[in-house]
């Protein structure tokens, strides 16, 4: 299924801020990494970049309706040869055949505007020419751009109505106002200077709620004034982006109750601008999501089902007019849910309309950061969390193997794992065990050994049980022993204690996923994720391998799809191998693509053939 849009980077691959620029963008428009399984927009965002002979590859524009790109000019494109520029006019005369893109200029050098490619078009200036340290600027542009270019509206003006009461919130309306009109592009609507004479007032009002990103002043007076009420309503029937900002200095004897289940943000000194961008990413969400979810409904064959691009409040019983509501992720609690689904109304996720059911099944995920200095590398991260997050929620396990000193993913599946419980805990309204377990951590002896008693309770505290994996025959002195893989007798048996431990992983999982790892440097003969390939094979179940995300799983790719050979042991290898429930299209989309959400639905689907309820 396309997504609605995808963003794309320019990237020079001698851009100073190559990596700062991608994880910004990533945070800001798809997911923080940083906080596993938190909320986040889910807007695909690729990295394209020139490699080491200057080839630059071409954007794959099958995969969105509409697809955003934003080249960034620094001075290694100024200084550089002709590529970048013949890339950039091919683009542009693509995009005026009708290819369904846009293309966004960011300045980030002083000559920039020098290049006859791009100095006809209106650039995005970061002050001083740095995108980093002008971000907060910079993303309020980055989210007017996508919302006007989703709604169709790439040349006018996205406006803001600014909801107050005139009794104790004027002036801060107006400052507002001011701060809207002389730092930013978008325009406002302010009822006392926007209302035209000798027109109704209140259809003026209510179209102009309609067609705006609407600003809630929440002053002490606000709630209990009939036109702030209006203009709430309106807003939430018509499925208008509402921020309400905070503004209350005494005691409210009653708030309107239909204030809620929209972000809000505290007023503090000077915190104008950071509501103005919390309200363009609400409505950012909202559009991306609304076309979204209208896809699912569409191409599912859906027509029973009506869409929200917010999470469902009440109100939303009265307003709307099918029984079955799909609306985004994350899923409400426990609490919301019983109340709502008390009427004949029923309201689902995507992930829920999946039905994925794992009843407890080990899923092993075998993963490493590769070592090819990825200024995406951040995509392997990600890729890792959400997965984990369908296994969770589908009732599954996950079955990890690594060292912990050295292994930065226990630290990751420890934060998923917690963070997993604690949902658990607010969406269910009921306490988890401490001993229960989502994840499993498999330590090839000595690795375990090296762990302290903080250690240990961190883990547990976690909901991850950590396993330490003997070989077999050592003894019971040598189990508390940590050999050195300096010398070649300690070596070997480290080696043999991580392949039983693989060995271990195999007999227990129920399905593979595979992606990342080094292509170079491992203490074994082979890299680490390729013997976890060739074990895995061996047990005929079924493996999604994901080569898009580069390292050992991406050469492994390579030789399922026929590109080239690795090794003797795997080069006849076809999809037919992987036993994985998907057909040879499916499997060559899984092998090859970096787009995160097609890559789950993908194994979705696989484990939904192959994995049948027990």
């Amino acid at each position: 299924m396309q997504t609605p849009l995808s963003v794309y980077l320019l990237i020079d691959k001698n851009n100073r801020q190559a990596t700062e620029i991608f994880n910004k963008f990533y945070t800001l428009l798809c997911r923080d990494v940083e906080k596993p399984l938190s909320d986040g927009l889910d807007i695909p965002v690729y990295l394209i970049s020139n490699d080491e002979n200057g080839e630059i590859k071409p954007i794959d524009f099958k995969q969105s309706e509409k697809n955003a790109i934003f080249f960034f000019a620094d001075m290694a494109v100024y200084l550089g040869d002709t590529k970048w520029r013949d890339y950039i006019l091919e683009l542009k005369k693509k995009i005026e055949d009708g290819t369904p893109a846009m293309l966004y200029c960011v300045k980030q050098f002083e000559y920039a505007t020098d290049l006859s490619y791009l100095n006809k078009d209106q650039m995005i200036l970061p002050s001083n020419n740095d995108i980093i340290a002008d971000w907060d600027e910079v993303s309020s542009h980055i989210y007017d751009c996508l919302i006007r270019y989703m709604k169709d509206m790439p040349q006018s003006k996205l406006k803001l109505f600014i909801s107050h009461a005139k009794r104790d919130g004027l002036a801060i309306a107006e400052n507002l106002r001011n701060s809207i009109r002389s730092k930013t592009k978008l325009d406002s609507f302010f009822d006392k200077n926007d209302i035209i004479e000798g027109v109704d007032f209140e259809n003026q009002i209510r179209e102009n709620v309609k067609s705006s990103l609407l600003m809630v002043l929440d002053s002490d007076a606000y709630g209990t004034r009939q036109w702030c009420q209006k203009e709430i309503l309106c807003a939430k029937k018509c499925g208008v982006p509402i921020v309400v900002v905070d503004m209350h200095s005494d005691v409210i004897t009653r708030t309107f109750p239909y204030m809620g289940n929209v972000p809000s943000i505290r007023l503090k000194e000077d915190n104008l601008d950071t509501a103005i961008n919390l309200l363009l990413r609400t409505g950012l969400r909202y559009e991306y999501q609304k076309n979204y979810l209208t896809k699912i409904v569409k191409e599912g064959d859906n027509n029973d089902f009506e869409i929200l691009s917010y999470q469902p409040e009440l109100l939303d019983i009265y307003m709307l007019k099918k029984n079955n509501v799909l609306y985004p992720e994350p899923p409400i609690s426990e609490e919301e849910r019983r109340i709502l689904n008390s009427t004949k109304k029923k309201f689902i996720t995507p992930l829920e309309k999946e039905g994925l059911l794992l009843h407890g099944e080990l899923i092993s995920i075998s993963v490493s950061n590769t070592n090819e200095n990825r200024p995406d590398e951040i995509l392997l991260r990600d890729m890792v969390v959400e997965i984990s997050r369908y296994i969770l929620n589908a009732g599954g396990k996950i079955l990890y193997g690594g060292s912990g000193a050295q292994d930065g993913y226990v630290s990751l599946f420890s934060q998923i794992s917690e963070k997993y419980g604690k949902i658990k805990v607010e969406n269910e309204g009921e306490d988890v065990l401490e001993d229960e377990v989502y994840i499993y951590n498999y330590y090839a002896w000595p690795y375990m050994n090296v762990l302290s008693n903080d250690d240990m309770a961190y883990l547990k505290h976690c909901h991850l049980c950590a396993q330490q994996i003997y070989p077999d025959g050592i003894s019971e002195e040598q189990k508390k022993s940590i050999p050195s893989a300096q010398d070649e007798e300690g070596k070997k048996q480290i080696i043999n204690s991580l392949s039983h431990m693989r060995d271990v992983r195999c007999r227990e999982a129920r399905a593979f996923i595979i992606v990342g790892g080094k292509t170079k440097g491992s203490l074994t003969s082979i890299p680490g994720i390729l013997d976890e390939y060739i074990k895995a094979r061996a047990t005929g179940k079924p493996i999604y391998l994901l080569g898009g995300f580069g390292g050992e799983a991406a050469l492994i790719s390579s030789s399922v799809i026929g590109r080239k050979e690795i090794i003797d042991s795997i080069k006849d290898d076809t999809y037919e191998s992987l036993n994985n429930g998907l057909d040879y299209e499916e499997n060559r989309r899984l092998l090859c693509s970096k787009n995160v959400f097609e890559v789950i639905r993908l194994i979705i689907k696989g484990m939904k053939n192959v994995i049948k309820p027990k």
